[in-house]
């Protein structure tokens, strides 16, 4: 393999729109020059394809995994004599902090478009007669990117690709999926299912809970609005983000918005029942931990980067590559003390029906 440095003219950015001149043209293998001009195209993508990742917050990563002490058992305390004050001492072995957790480790997101330098050389000669082929495929990648982000933070599971992170459904502690049967003559209804487990979050005094927010599929939000038609109730909508507004249910803890994104998938049951999934969460306690790319911005958001680089397979050629990364984790404070999950029955042919 050849690597090297290479210089050129400085060309008028108008004649190569896609990329932008890069002073050294030819850089080592692993060099690398991040893309700024593409943060209103990510910022755009982010804007239009999700929602959870706009909710969450942000952090650096200091760690690898990411981790934080639980909630352990509080130290006793208790009425005593207002004379001599004689409290009950708490043993000195009392864990200070639980260390369970056994953490979220970093991940990349990445995907990678390559151009050869004649065939670039060539369809320029040609005056470009597609349109921009790498501005368009960088487009696609981003959007890509962006999406699988989006989608992981719901399933991701790092079980069965462990080069995933772990989205809201497996950081879920065991024994939070509660279900309801809609096809039932009694005790049917979805809406006073969730009700009924916001009030067992938040009911708990020994742990502090609360829900902020329920996701659902556009399936899972017709069936609320469904119910709440045929209730004649109230339907309120609440903002969630600047210009999204959403329905909402009141509940223990006053009204919760009902969140629909395409990144939850209803289970088709074939010839038996359907079944719309209903992610409750505390978006307070679930944050993206995230790595900033050396030699990138301090951003959070996946980022573009410039590659140039000789490779050498039968004959030594230039080839230019345009990469899109982000590091980072879902993470879900306290061993997801604050997800649940409602599991809604419905007839056999709901799901994938219009």
């Amino acid at each position: 393999m050849t690597t090297g440095l290479a210089t050129r003219p400085t060309q008028d950015p108008s004649e190569i729109p896609s990329f932008q001149p890069i002073q050294a043209s030819m850089v080592a293998l692993d060099g690398f020059v991040v893309r700024n001009d593409f943060s209103s195209t990510i910022q755009r993508y982010i804007r239009r394809e999700t929602i959870l990742w706009q909710l969450l917050k942000k952090r650096q990563a200091t760690n690898d995994p990411v981790k934080e002490p639980r909630e352990g058992p509080l130290p006793t305390a208790g009425f005593v004599s207002k004379i001599d004050l004689n409290p009950p001492e708490n043993p000195s072995d009392l864990p200070a902090a639980d260390l369970s957790d056994p953490g979220q480790s970093i991940k990349a997101v990445s995907g990678i478009i390559k151009v050869g330098h004649y065939a670039r050389s060539l369809y320029r000669a040609q005056g470009r007669p597609l349109g921009d082929i790498v501005a368009e495929k960088t487009d696609k990648l981003l959007l890509n990117i962006v999406k699988l982000i989006e989608r992981n933070l719901f399933t991701g599971n790092a079980t069965t690709n462990p080069l995933a992170f772990n989205g809201i459904s497996n950081q879920m502690r065991a024994g939070r999926v509660f279900s309801v049967d809609t096809t039932a003559t009694s005790n049917n209804s979805v809406i006073a299912k969730l009700r009924s487990v916001i009030r067992l979050a938040v009911n708990d005094p020994d742990t502090s809970r609360t829900i902020t927010h329920i996701f659902a599929s556009g399936l899972g939000l017709e069936q609320i609005e469904k119910e709440l038609l045929a209730q004649t109730q109230y339907n309120h909508m609440l903002e969630i983000i600047p210009g999204v507004k959403v329905p909402a249910i009141m509940t223990q803890v006053g009204p919760v918005p009902i969140v629909p994104t395409p990144y939850i998938q209803d289970t088709d049951g074939g010839a038996g029942t359907d079944t719309l999934h209903y992610h409750l969460i505390n978006i307070n306690e679930l944050s993206w931990q995230g790595v900033y790319p050396e030699g990138g911005d301090e951003s959070f958001n996946p980022q573009i980067f410039d590659v140039s680089a000789y490779t050498s397979d039968a004959a030594p050629y230039l080839l230019e590559k345009r990469m899109g990364l982000i590091y980072g984790t879902l993470y879900a404070e306290n061993a997801g003390e604050s997800i649940y999950r409602v599991d809604a029955t419905v007839p056999t042919g709901t799901v994938g029906s219009a």
